[in-house]
């Protein structure tokens, strides 16, 4: 009698393992068809279009940047995101691409969010409140200007990125 529970036990056992096995599966299957759709929709296909994204040393502190859009003669939009500390780049990615047919976008993660927080290793002691950000602001407008060869930027700020001093 115990060895037929032991046999049912097992046999249970390895059903419920393959069972979460062929979900797992399944949910990585379609976690990697879903972003092959999303990389192939997001693509900037234009001979001159733009599609870069790295990170810039802007006041002392390397930071993300990230440019978009299907002409890079278009008229040039800096978006400063809320925050401080949550970068809207994954929020965005859909909403932004339309714009980025008439506009370059630009995205920048500030001190404290998203791949900038990610590359130095959390907080940045070296950022002073709201004076940090503004200059950094005005240091990532500047290297936008010169990258893009632009004499003026659309500033986009939102929730924080658009709060006064």
């Amino acid at each position: 009698m115990l060895h037929r529970v032991i046999k049912v036990f097992v046999y249970g056992l390895v059903c419920v393992v393959a069972l979460i096995g062929a979900v797992t599966g399944s949910a990585l299957g379609y976690r990697a068809y879903r972003q092959h759709q999303n990389g192939s929709a997001l693509r900037i296909h234009s001979s001159n279009g733009i599609e870069e994204a790295r990170f810039v040393d802007i006041g002392g502190l390397r930071q993300w940047i990230q440019i978009r859009g299907d002409d890079k003669d278009n008229p040039v939009i800096l978006f400063v995101h809320g925050g401080p500390a949550l970068s809207m780049i994954p929020f965005t990615y859909r909403s932004m691409r339309p714009w980025e047919q008439y506009f370059t976008v630009v995205h920048w993660d500030q001190r404290g969010a998203g791949r900038t927080y990610l590359l130095n290793g959390g907080a940045d002691d070296t950022a002073s409140g709201m004076d940090q950000i503004i200059d950094d602001g005005i240091r990532v407008s500047e290297f936008v200007r010169a990258r893009l060869h632009k004499d003026k930027i659309v500033l986009v700020g939102e929730s924080w990125g658009s709060a006064e001093r």
